[in-house]
């Protein structure tokens, strides 16, 4: 594993969001769904780059915001909690997501913090409201630092955090034991390329043994209409099969090597007195990318964002 950026005054792993290597590992594994969310602003689908097809390309409802840039030329989707913009697949899931099934659910987002209650809202869902049949790849219930992995009422939540305005890639594999495994067992969770630990959620009563139904696909918004997150979603992937460790680290890798220094504004490999001024002239326009600490889809630029440009300065390049 390389040793990640370090960057806005955290010493934790930093993600930014998706390069051309990371979307030519995932295109040679063949996943079943694959949002990428880079539609030109004005687009009313996220295109399915999976194997399913057109057919089950993702329609947007609400105010989704296109267009926000995330690295190399990439883009990704913006989404507020309060106006509860989602994406619904134009189809409902193959019989081979539904019952008790194996699969492997990835993303690469940025979270940001959200005001009122998150309470599981997913980066990826399908299935049933009841016990048991529907599958959540969510925020935890009120914490949106920590990820949930598991099913309508039983399921396992991380034991680590993320950082909040910070990109992060999150893998869960599911292994359902041939159809027997429970909520829990079988689960695995990666957090920017390493595994973490995961225990119970112990606010829900379980699911047991699980028995998925068919539903479309939702981002951002379950079957019950209630769960939803501000942040950007820049990739969204689904697998019928399990994901190895030596893959999950490929990807993480693929996110953070010869990624650009975020203070590198100018774009010219190194960070001068020039960086400070096209800092300066970002944020005199409103432009986002002289938002270093987002936590709205528009930019919100105040003081913080002077500090946290000056630490990803000092920070470096990597």
């Amino acid at each position: 594993m390389k040793t990640p950026i370090v960057c806005v005054a955290a010493l934790a792993s930093q993600v930014l969001a998706s390069p051309v290597a990371y979307q030519d590992l995932v295109q040679d594994k063949s996943p079943l769904l694959w949002y990428r969310f880079d539609e030109a602003v004005g687009a009313t689908e996220a295109i399915n780059y999976g194997t399913l097809g057109t057919d089950f390309n993702g329609v947007f409802f609400g105010p989704v915001f296109l267009g926000d840039a995330s690295i190399q030329g990439d883009t990704a989707a913006c989404f507020e909690h309060p106006s509860q913009p989602y994406v619904e697949s134009a189809s409902d899931v193959p019989a081979s997501l539904t019952g008790n099934p194996t699969f492997t659910a990835e993303a690469v987002v940025r979270v940001f913090a959200t005001p009122q209650n998150p309470f599981y809202a997913p980066f990826l869902h399908w299935g049933a409201p009841r016990t048991g049949q529907s599958v959540y790849f969510s925020i935890l219930r009120n914490d949106e630092s920590r990820p949930y992995v598991g099913f309508y009422n039983g399921g396992a939540t991380s034991l680590d955090n993320y950082t909040l305005g910070q990109w992060v890639h999150i893998v869960w594999t599911r292994d359902a034991g041939d159809g027997t495994n429970d909520d829990i067992t079988g689960s695995r969770l990666f957090i920017n390329g390493e595994e973490v630990d995961i225990d119970r959620d112990f606010s829900l009563p379980g699911a047991g043994v699980p028995d998925v139904q068919a539903s479309p696909f939702y981002v951002q918004r379950a079957t019950d209409f209630v769960r939803y997150f501000s942040g950007n979603v820049d990739e969204v992937v689904l697998y019928d099969r399990l994901l190895a460790d030596d893959e999950i680290g490929e990807h993480y890798d693929a996110l953070v090597d010869n990624a650009p220094c975020p203070a590198d504004l100018d774009g010219d490999g190194s960070l001068t007195v020039f960086d400070f001024l096209a800092f300066q002239n970002a944020f005199d326009a409103g432009e986002r990318r002289a938002d270093f600490n987002p936590t709205t889809c528009t930019p919100s630029l105040d003081i913080f964002d002077f500090l946290a440009f000056q630490n990803a300065f000092d920070a470096g390049c990597p």
